[in-house]
């Protein structure tokens, strides 16, 4: 299975970042290292033919070259590259048991369908996140749609599709589907264009039929704020110094990859330096799903690194390099709007708010999110050291209390904010002040308190034995956004059954997290998850 792994991380690498990932794929079949399953999966597509009217380029091997090399030139395009370049590679799976020759004609009906299995349990093999695979497996279903809904075929299922996919996705997918393809002639370029623009415009007006006001909301979770490097612990060298490893850290950033890695699909908005930790931090938010469009690189900053010392009890303190720091440079100006508008949930804190100009980039994005009507999350999450001073900081955190309708808050931070350690008074006063409707006090390994208007309870934590506590808040709300946008209900609609289920599911993502070094690194799966409450 090493060898086998070895070459699926390879693949990985070459379709993210080669101008043309064939090259790297055609080396590996003819070297003979795809004969093994799964990879025998693609290499079995060089036996399938197809009509040589509509795919002059011959084997369904050399159609999904052409087509991964296109989708390599518009990833960027994509809100999701890596899970496009996935369904690009895989999109064609079902080709091999659908192909038939029925009365001396090629075909390959429900190919689409079938490869969604196929796709699945190829990726199934290196242990992706069930999150990742069904966003492969619905691009893979849904490929061809492009086709029936031009055509106006009975296969067309443009509400359904609009269901599990962005439009533009899809739209995207199909153009290299269709333009992946041999003796492409100006004509048929511009045929092929013709149809990408009657699919859009279709499906343009079904969106408008199934989403109305909300048909943008493409994203579940959009966060704002830092995206650093936190070096953590790892041991001592053979002349005894100090080793710290590197791993991709930042509150908001945590949080989306808790979510993403459950499978919602999320985008963050933020500024990092244009040095290696800049690229090194894309690189892992692209390979967590989440959505990049709004990260911005800079010259006039390096990228923050925060070194993380942990206590016999793998409690953390952290020693940050930011003076300026790349992600405090961020302006209201950069700000992508429309990841705003098109999310359900916006999530923020409050070290992206220590320093102008993010601060108040910060909170003009609260304020976009709240004019928009979206669900906005907020953690103050305090750092002392990066602050002028304390009065300063509890002066700016409140600031961002008036946009909030879920608030994420330690019990320290509330003695801090209210001048009360009661969780009761303390939560009350939030509440009354302003108006936050959802509150939840983590309270370490004990578990959360917490406030869903004049409802109030406690949530146990899990017992585990804690290595580093780095990011289990981040995960705790990652979890909780999680089941609440599972659940497909309104704040109003929570009844304390419905919280406490939500809040003991995201105890329990804290509570794995660390059991595992680094932030992002130590996020459990679904599946794990779920492992630990059932026992």
């Amino acid at each position: 299975m090493g060898m086998i792994l070895s070459i699926y991380k390879q693949i990985d690498k070459h379709i993210m970042e080669d101008e043309k990932p064939s090259i790297f794929l055609n080396r590996l079949l003819k070297s003979g290292d795809l004969k093994a399953y799964p990879f025998s999966m693609l290499s079995d597509l060089v036996r399938v033919r197809q009509s040589p009217q509509h795919h002059p380029e011959g084997n369904v091997w050399n159609h999904t070259m052409l087509v991964l090399d296109l989708a390599a030139k518009y990833k960027n395009r994509s809100r999701s590259p890596r899970v496009f370049m996935w369904a690009a590679l895989l999109h064609d799976l079902g080709k091999v048991p659908a192909t038939k020759v029925r009365k001396g004609k090629i075909t390959a009906y429900n190919h689409d369908k079938l490869g969604v299995g196929l796709a699945a349990d190829f990726l199934r093999e290196f242990n992706e996140e069930p999150g990742f695979i069904s966003r492969v497996t619905a691009m893979v279903r849904w490929h061809m749609q492009i086709l029936f809904v031009v055509k106006d075929l009975p296969f067309a299922d443009t509400r359904k599709m609009l269901k599990e996919l962005p439009l533009e996705e899809i739209a995207l997918l199909g153009y290299c589907d269709r333009m992946g393809r041999g003796k492409m002639t100006s004509e048929r370029i511009r045929a092929e264009e013709e149809n990408i623009r009657i699919f859009t415009e279709k499906g343009k007006r079904v969106e408008e039929e199934l989403f109305g006001s909300h048909k943008t909301d493409r994203w579940q979770i959009a966060a704002l704020g830092e995206l650093l490097i936190d070096f953590t612990p790892s041991g001592t060298s053979a002349q005894g110094g100090a080793m710290f490893e590197r791993n991709p850290g930042g509150a908001p950033a945590n949080v989306l990859a808790a979510a993403a890695k459950l499978g919602l699909s999320t985008a963050f908005i933020g500024k990092v330096g244009q040095d290696s930790f800049g690229y090194f931090l894309k690189d892992t938010l692209i390979r967590q799903g989440i959505d990049t469009e709004g990260l911005i690189f800079t010259k006039e900053a390096n990228t923050t690194l925060a070194f993380v010392h942990l206590d016999e009890k793998g409690e953390r303190s952290f020693s940050f390099y930011r003076s300026p720091g790349a992600d405090m440079l961020l302006t209201e100006h950069e700000l992508k709007g429309d990841i705003i508008e098109n999310s359900i949930v916006f999530h923020f804190g409050s070290v992206s708010m220590t320093h102008e100009p993010a601060r108040t980039a910060t909170l003009k994005a609260a304020e976009m999110a709240r004019d928009a009507g979206k669900l906005v999350s907020y953690d103050p999450n305090l750092r002392p050291p990066l602050w002028a001073s304390l009065k300063e900081a509890k002066n700016v955190i409140q600031k961002g209390l008036p946009y909030t309708d879920i608030l994420k808050i330690s019990e320290e931070e509330l003695e801090f904010l209210c001048d009360t350690g009661n969780l009761e008074a303390g939560s009350e006063l939030l509440y009354k002040k302003y108006g936050i409707p959802i509150i939840l006090i983590t309270l370490g390994p004990d578990g959360c308190f917490y406030r869903r208007q004049e409802l109030t309870g406690r949530c146990p934590g899990y017992k585990v034995k804690a290595v580093d506590t780095t990011g289990a808040g981040d995960a705790f709300l990652g979890g909780f956004l999680y089941k609440f946008l599972s659940s497909r209900r309104q704040i109003s609609e929570l009844d304390e059954e419905a919280v406490t289920e939500a809040v003991s599911f995201a105890n329990a993502m804290g509570a794995l997290t660390v059991t595992r070094k680094g932030a992002i690194p130590a996020i459990p799966s679904l599946e794990e998850v779920n492992k630990l409450i059932e026992s």
